[in-house]
């Protein structure tokens, strides 16, 4: 009989501490998330900064800048307007990337951790990366694309009624040409949103 409770009682010792057990575990999977299986270093995904902004590229000269430029018209006054940028093509990835020992100075020296994001249709891009209170600093670089640039030019053979040059105006396309962006490094610390554009050459 003492035998028989003996082993009843162990059976609910053991069933008690199940879910102990199980809570335990799910709030350390909630908190922390491995980004690499071959990297030793575990991150709490609940300290990030946000970096955030715009990418951009020159992918057309504007014709008013073009007209404003060459316009032969002595009525006309030069307003020297600037080119407008457009949006880097969606889906351009941006990759950024933080030393290992920046989470864990035991982590083997110069191995990094690799965060990525992509440019959206509207030239914008958003990233969370896991940070530190002490800060971390993150190394950005690029992919590079191809896309062709398109120009404006003009024919001028001929003149109006009142002997006014007349121009034609048109657009061209130029071949394709690689567009790459300068890597750059940030300093990011847990809690900041920080804002930064690229510019494609």
């Amino acid at each position: 009989m003492c035998k028989y409770l003996k082993i009843i009682e162990m059976k609910k010792k053991i069933i008690n501490t199940i879910p102990v057990f199980l809570i335990t575990i799910a709030i350390i999977f909630i908190s922390c998330e491995k980004i690499e299986e071959s990297s030793p270093v575990t991150l709490n995904t609940s300290n990030t900064a946000n970096l955030s902004g715009m990418a951009w590229v020159d992918l057309a000269l504007d014709k008013v800048v073009v007209i404003d430029q060459y316009s032969n018209d002595p009525n006309y006054t030069v307003m020297n307007l600037n080119d407008t940028l457009e949006h880097a093509p969606e889906g351009t990835e941006i990759h950024f990337r933080v030393l290992k020992t920046a989470y864990n100075s035991d982590a083997p020296a110069g191995e990094m951790m690799r965060f990525v994001t992509t440019v959206t249709a509207n030239g914008t891009y958003s990233i969370n990366i896991p940070t530190t209170t002490e800060g971390v600093d993150v190394n950005i670089s690029f992919d590079e694309f191809t896309a062709s640039k398109i120009t404006w030019g003009y024919d001028s053979t001929s003149y109006d009624i009142f002997g006014q040059w007349l121009k034609d105006w048109y657009s061209s396309s130029s071949n394709s040409k690689r567009y790459l962006a300068v890597p750059a490094t940030k300093t990011l610390h847990t809690g900041e949103n920080k804002y930064l554009d690229f510019i494609y050459n």
